[in-house]
Formats: structure tokens, sequence, C-alpha cells
């Protein structure tokens, strides 16, 4: 683990390690609006976890630059994952959105 920090009622921890092999209540997964899992972190995600991941995140695409929601986690080990839309479709991102879409993924 790398940090730990509580908010309210929730204890958040930070860890540097694979994220598809995370066990706990849920992972963050920086987005696109469009909610591609094509390749990176995103593309690990949807492999390992599975089709169904990206399926229900497509539902509620696109979104607005800076949202987060929660789909299931598939067959990862977690309970849920927090998609974080952290950039557009030309996936371009800056602090600001980043900033917005970690501040909604606590709430």
């Amino acid at each position: 683990m790398v940090s730990e920090l509580g908010v309210g009622n929730t204890i958040i921890r930070l860890y540097k390690e694979d994220i598809t092999a995370f066990h706990g209540d849920a992972i963050v997964n920086a987005a696109n609006s469009a909610l591609w899992m094509g390749s990176g972190v995103a593309g690990a995600i949807k492999r390992l976890g599975g089709e169904s991941i990206e399926s229900e995140a497509m539902e509620k695409a696109p979104v607005s630059s800076g949202e987060a929601f929660v789909t299931g986690a598939g067959n990862l080990k977690v309970e849920y994952i927090i998609h974080a839309a952290v950039m557009g479709e030309d996936l371009v991102t800056s602090e600001a959105l980043i900033r917005t879409a970690t501040q909604n993924c606590l709430y």
C-alpha cells in the first residue's frame, strides 16, 4: 500500500500494483467519454474482467468529461469498477479534468 486517507466514513487506500489483480471493494478506471476499453489499462480490465464490463459501460455512453459512474466488475476480484471520464473522445486531458473526475469518484 502506498497511502491511506479517510474521507468521511470511507477509507481510501492507494496501491501500486497490477490493477487487474487487486482484491477489494473497487478499482478506478481512467476512461474516455465514449467509454471505449480498447487498450492500455482499460483494455487489460476488459480482457481479464470480461466483455460485460465494457458492455455495461457503453450503455451509459457517451458521458461528459469529468463524470464518474460505476459498473460491475465481471471476473475481477472487486465488487465494482468506478469509471472516471478523464478525457474526451480526442483522448486529451488536463489537470482540472482529472481533478473533477477524481472528486466525482469520491461521491
